[in-house]
């Protein structure tokens, strides 16, 4: 299989592989400091106590003379420790050498004058000696490290007391377990590594077998979905939202086929009509068709005009944002403005349109912040429907009640109401509620409603409606009030 450096899965393996590098340096790297103190230290304390046994030779012969200790003592007191691998210098404070053992070959170790001055104010005083002077001494690739103390014989001048030993083995441990951290290292960021990519691997399978099931799901295979995982974990999460989103646009897909097709039978009607009476008109010279063919001519023109109106108000208000003009408009103009442009409707059918304003004390001047034209679309859709459906010579009761944050506008006809299994369709662009009575007479195209619903919507409002139990429906517009005070109204 192809490692492509670029996927979510190599990303993630190579950040949980870094990680993992850096957390084992540094605990291999602490832990090799640490060791290799500790190793260093105790050398440095085996160190001292073979210094301490030489100092405790020296006191064996406290009871000679310093020229005695001169002629006798490298024979009689250092050859003990010369045997085991330690070179052993005893001078006086001026440098003179008093003593050595014979595996110093007559080389001299040096003392340097700070480790001179600490070991005769008691102070134990460590040097390691650079390569030269420990290949001189002990040989090639050596690295002699010392101490020295300080002693004094009777009355006389104190005697400095220099061992040295070399640091090889010590040198040898620390480089062989650093060499099987290396290698252990080298391994475990290679296990490390693989059991990522596999357990990585394992936990993004569900990802690539979402992404190859959405890669199927196109534009005529909308309804379609991606399988939910068992595990409700984030994946499980992300599928559910993807379906469901899935679902909205499969609605928003068929409701724009049904805008589409809806909008072709209803500009074809007018222009199918104009283009039959241009033909059956052939002859105009009798003023009666000329005036007959005109009269159908504007009607249609006119109806024409409707419906590109209705098609651009819809998209205006459906794009969503907020109005492009706000006004301050009272309530009561909202509504006494929308009552007026359906009187000629309403008296078409004797239809009484009866007005209650309920505003209280509470809010005794509601005003609505929004566009003028569009709020009197709204309700003026509203009250129209409200006129078809209502029966000649009957009643359409509107009110306008005014509460603390909002104010709602409730329309009430005396139709034969809607079917309760398409109440939740009524705001549908397009859909129409068939009933005994309707008839052509809304020229709202079965777009009214939906148009209210996304004027309210765009004004932060909302919309909707119910059967009453008396007969006939009701319709509810609630809009958040702007304020309370005196209404200012620009138009």
């Amino acid at each position: 299989m192809a490692i492509r450096f670029h996927s979510l899965r190599a990303r993630l393996t190579l950040l949980y592989a870094l990680i993992f590098g850096l957390l084992q340096s540094g605990f291999w790297i602490t832990v090799d400091v640490v060791r290799s103190h500790y190793l260093h230290e105790h050398f440095d304390k085996e160190l001292l106590g073979r210094a301490r046994s030489v100092v405790g030779a020296i006191e064996s012969a406290s009871g000679r003379t310093l020229p005695f200790i001169r002629e006798q003592f490298q024979k009689d007191a250092l050859e003990q420790f010369a045997a085991e691998s330690l070179f052993v210098q005893v001078t006086l404070a001026s440098q003179e050498v008093i003593g050595q053992t014979k595996n110093l070959t007559g080389a001299r170790l040096p003392l340097d004058p700070e480790a001179r001055r600490a070991a005769l104010r008691g102070i134990p005083a460590y040097e390691t000696m650079d390569e030269p002077t420990s290949s001189a001494v002990a040989g090639a690739e050596s690295s002699l490290r010392s101490v020295v103390l300080s002693h004094k014989i009777g009355n006389g001048p104190p005697i400095l007391i220099q061992v040295a030993s070399d640091l090889r083995p010590v040198t040898e441990i620390v480089n062989r377990l650093r060499r099987f951290v290396i290698i252990y290292f080298i391994v475990s960021m290679a296990l490390s590594t693989f059991t990522s990519w596999h357990l990585v691997g394992r936990s993004l399978a569900p990802v690539g077998r979402i992404v190859r099931q959405a890669k199927r799901i196109t534009a005529s295979r909308l309804h379609e979905r991606i399988p939910v995982p068992k595990d409700a974990d984030e994946i499980g999460e992300m599928v559910r939202v993807l379906n469901e989103m899935l679902d909205r646009l499969q609605s928003q897909f068929r409701n724009q086929r049904q805008f589409l097709s809806n909008i072709s039978h209803e500009l074809k009607t007018p222009i199918t009509v104009l283009l039959a009476e241009a033909r059956s008109h052939a002859n105009l010279s009798d003023p009666a068709v000329v005036e007959e063919f005109r009269v159908t001519v504007l009607s249609e023109t006119e109806r024409l005009l409707r419906i590109v109106d209705a098609f651009l108000l819809l998209t205006r208000v459906g794009s969503g944002g907020t109005p492009a003009v706000l006004v301050r408009n009272p309530l009561e103009d909202i509504v006494l403005h929308a009552m007026k442009a359906c009187e000629s409707e309403a008296a078409a059918k004797s239809v009484r349109l009866v007005p209650t304003l309920n505003y209280g004390e509470v809010v005794p001047h509601p005003v609505i912040a929004g566009d003028s034209d569009l709020l009197y679309s709204m309700l003026e859709n509203i009250i129209r429907n409200g006129v078809r459906y209502t029966p000649e010579g009957g009643t359409l009761q509107i009110e306008a009640a005014a509460r603390i944050r909002d104010a709602a506008i409730f329309v009430r006809d005396q139709g034969p109401g809607i079917p309760r299994e398409q109440l939740q369709r009524i705001f549908e662009p397009f859909f129409q509620v068939k009933t005994e009575t309707d008839g052509n007479q809304s020229g709202l195209l079965g777009i009214g409603l939906s148009i209210s619903k996304a004027i309210a919507e765009l004004h932060g409002g909302s919309i909707s409606c119910r059967n009453l139990s008396e007969g006939g429906c009701e319709f509810a517009v609630h809009l958040p009030i702007e304020s309370d005070g005196p209404p200012r109204t620009s138009h």
